[in-house]
């Protein structure tokens, strides 16, 4: 691949070299927030693919993904510098197994990319979710570039009902 810091590195080549979305981005963080839940903040374990504490049924909760630009990821955008460069966010949540509700949660965000920020915080609007086990999506897409998306998977999560006080 062509070095992006010389000269001769095109915007044509870029597009044709460039297909994994990891590339471009780090996500470095993915958080839930969780009022009265005492292990709140709960940061997802990604080697193990897991969420270390569970969260409390109908409390409201909000999901935080904190994400950088790669050095390639600058690099790329300032050849594209003269388009609109979005990266949308899609979370999904569904709950696994007979014994679970029904309660399903989709969301999705949208934010521009820039060369004057590295690092991006997104929080999803607070949802609550009844007890069970559930499986979480997140699908990473950058608009108007050629790349591969990004879905981080967590198997299975618990929430758990909330102890008597």
């Amino acid at each position: 691949m062509t070095d992006p810091h010389n000269p001769k590195f095109h915007t044509s080549e870029v597009a044709e070299t460039i297909a994994f979305l990891g590339d471009i981005i780090n996500v470095s963080r993915i958080t839930f927030l969780q009022a009265n839940n005492a292990s709140s903040p709960i940061t997802l374990d990604f080697s193990q693919k897991t969420i270390p504490a569970n969260l409390i049924e109908r409390l409201n909760f909000s999901l935080s993904l904190t994400f950088e630009l790669t050095n390639q990821g600058k690099a790329i955008i300032q050849c594209y510098s003269n388009q609109f460069i979005s990266c949308q966010i899609q979370t999904f949540v569904k709950p696994l197994g007979p014994i679970c509700s029904s309660q399903h949660w989709k969301s999705s965000i949208s934010i521009a990319l820039s060369l004057q920020q590295n690092r991006y915080r997104v929080e999803f609007q607070p949802t609550s979710l009844t007890h069970g086990i559930y499986n979480l999506q997140l699908l990473i897409l950058i608009n108007n570039l050629r790349t591969s998306p990004i879905l981080l998977e967590i198997p299975a999560f618990q929430v758990i009902k909330q102890a008597p006080t």
